[in-house]
């Protein structure tokens, strides 16, 4: 299962800088206000990083709320805070000096740097995020 983050007009990609506050919400998705997930999807899963240099990382997130299952836009936005706890946890120890081009953290690359594209499951209850870098 895959579930896509575009824009309206068919832009692929939602700049995760966008999607640090509560008006992200409100941002043009296409499908934001919808269920990305089939009810069956479990209340938990987990999110799992795995970025050059660093150690695998993995975050639980909870995908219902008192209302139901979480809308697209909330999901993208819950990524978007696993990717900045992520870098915040990791930017001081990365695993591998070979790859500095991808070191994390602040004069580095932060989460206003990433781009989400998809997310996909990877197994029962575990998932990962396709993100790219942003270019200027």
């Amino acid at each position: 299962m895959q579930i896509d983050f575009n824009f309206a007009g068919g832009i692929p990609g939602i700049p995760m800088r966008l999607l640090r506050d509560a008006r992200a919400i409100d941002l043009p998705i296409i499908g934001g206000n919808s269920v990305p997930f089939p009810e069956s999807v479990a209340s938990t899963i987990t999110l799992r990083i795995w970025w050059p240099g660093y150690l695998q990382y993995s975050r639980r997130m909870t995908m219902r709320k008192a209302s139901g299952l979480l809308m697209r836009s909330e999901l993208a936005m819950a990524i978007s805070e696993v990717y900045k706890d992520f870098i915040e946890e990791a930017r001081e120890d990365p695993k591998d000096p070979g790859q500095a081009k991808w070191r994390v953290g602040r004069g580095h690359i932060t989460v206003n740097d990433l781009i989400l594209l998809r997310m996909f499951k990877v197994s029962q209850g575990s998932w990962q995020a396709d993100v790219q870098l942003e270019t200027d």
